[in-house]
């Protein structure tokens, strides 16, 4: 049975992949302690391996680490802290990790915001995609930001430009589409077919000639990998001037390795504010966020301890009101205060560079979320196929492998069988019925198949087909027909 005949609510619930880690919203979670309980619950670790994660997180940073009970003891502590945000104290190495680990802005930690980066909703809402997309591709813009020359780095990047391929790239959404939402009829009544002419084995292109089939029998996986493989020939010409302006490597203030006195200090000297003038701008920036009024004495002191301590191994213990204090005096993100970047902030103030997509890629994302009169009717299934691939990440991972031509990419398997002889359609003639007809299988392309890729399509489909199955069964419950 095809899709095209459910509601638009319908569609949404088959297409709306459960996923309760992204699209969860902490605002009834105001306290650090709660806050950080209920991702680790989302999360699925237990405090014993967020213990393990820091206790190696520790030793990688060239610090002597507690034993691990320790570590675990006073992770509970943290969890079981109910205080008032700006009470919070901890280590910066803490919470420079816990970030980290997260994948999160230090806002959502300080509980500035309620979901893990600061622009996800309006992303969300310019975009048409979903919370799992957007969370994923600014944790994407976060690992190729701040470590770019690590390995990890380079994979997140690759991503980016896979994304931005397949989203400019309407032929293969249109496969995509027609095959993740076209499912099998159980009655042949419900369906017509319209003849395809077929490609015979002997019109394949020569260089594919030998590539194999493994055992998956879908025809019209065939024509999606095709158009894959010609992305992957793509990547060999790939523009060399491809956007990487996100990448910040200018303006800087300090050393990579500068500690948060250092830091000050160097925003102090640009600005030519003195110690005792920040230490002034610390009093009125308490009086005006957190309605204290500390004594400038105690302040001056606290100052004076910060800038002391000039190397990376010396600890700084903070409170969290105290970091809000000075991004507030400083104009900068937190992530300066962190050393995460060596400039005050973070200059992005656009989709493109929030998500690390090329301006072509979110041209089309934005025209798939806003269609014409005139544009096809299987517009509105580009955005789900894309939030699909986006939050499969071990779809997303294969892709990336394959598109790039790394060795670790699976190998191709044979086909005898290319084209389907025959489409299956709807018998209610709708626009989006016709736009397919009118589309799919105009030229006589080749198709080759990867498994693993191929796989996690099929794992889709047939989720989707479950999804149909549940509605169906409520709709007869209901006594809906």
């Amino acid at each position: 049975m095809v899709l095209f005949d459910f509601s638009d609510k319908e569609l949404h619930e088959i297409w709306d992949i459960e996923d309760k880690y992204f699209q969860f919203n902490y605002n009834e979670y105001k306290t650090f302690g709660s806050r950080l309980k209920k991702w680790r619950e989302l999360a699925g670790y237990t405090q014993r391996e967020i213990a393990e994660y820091l206790y190696d997180s520790y030793e990688e940073l060239g610090k002597t680490p507690s034993k691990i009970d320790s570590i675990q003891r006073k992770y509970l502590s943290w969890e079981s802290n109910d205080q008032e945000i700006k009470n919070i104290l901890l280590s910066m190495t803490d919470l420079y990790l816990l970030k980290k680990l997260i994948g999160c802005d230090y806002e959502f930690l300080f509980c500035e915001i309620n979901t893990l980066h600061k622009n996800t909703n309006e992303l969300v809402d310019y975009t048409g995609l979903n919370n799992t997309s957007i969370e994923t591709l600014l944790s994407l813009s976060d690992i190729n930001l701040f470590d770019f020359d690590d390995e990890l780095s380079m994979l997140a990047l690759t991503k980016q430009i896979v994304i931005s391929r397949i989203a400019t790239d309407e032929k293969l959404l249109l496969y995509l589409s027609y095959f993740l939402t076209t499912l099998e009829s159980d009655k042949e009544d419900q369906v017509i077919y319209v003849d395809i002419p077929c490609v015979t084995k002997n019109e394949l292109d020569v260089k594919r000639s030998t590539l194999k089939y493994n055992d998956l029998m879908d025809v019209h996986l065939f024509t999606i990998v095709n158009l894959l493989s010609k992305i992957k020939d793509s990547f060999a010409d790939m523009d060399p001037s491809f956007d990487m302006s996100n990448l910040i490597k200018h303006d800087s203030l300090c050393s990579a390795d500068s500690p948060l006195g250092s830091r000050i200090k160097s925003w102090r000297d640009l600005k030519g504010i003195t110690q005792k003038k920040a230490a002034e701008m610390l009093c009125e920036a308490a009086k005006e966020l957190h309605s204290e009024q500390p004594s400038f004495e105690s302040v001056m002191r606290t100052l004076q301890n910060w800038e002391s301590k000039k190397s990376a191994d010396d600890e700084v213990r903070i409170h969290i009101g105290d970091l809000m204090l000075l991004k507030h005096i400083m104009g900068c993100d937190y992530a300066y205060l962190f050393g995460n970047i060596n400039c005050l902030y973070i200059p992005f103030s656009t989709p493109q560079k929030y998500t690390g997509l090329t301006k072509e890629a979110l041209n089309s994302i934005y025209k798939y979320a806003h269609p014409t009169d005139t544009d096809p009717a299987y517009y509105r299934y580009f955005l789900q196929v894309l939030d699909m691939l986006i939050g499969d990440e071990e779809l997303l991972f294969e892709l990336a492998l394959y598109l790039v031509g790394s060795p670790a990419a699976v190998d191709y398997a044979d086909s005898d069988i290319l084209k389907p002889s025959k489409l299956q359609m709807s018998l209610i003639r709708t626009k989006i019925n016709k736009d397919y007809s009118d589309n799919l299988y105009t030229d006589d392309e080749c198709n080759i198949l990867l498994p693993l890729i191929c796989k996690r399509l099929i794992m889709h489909r047939n989720e989707t087909q479950k999804i149909k199955d549940i509605i169906e069964k409520h709709n007869v419950n209901a006594g809906i027909f």
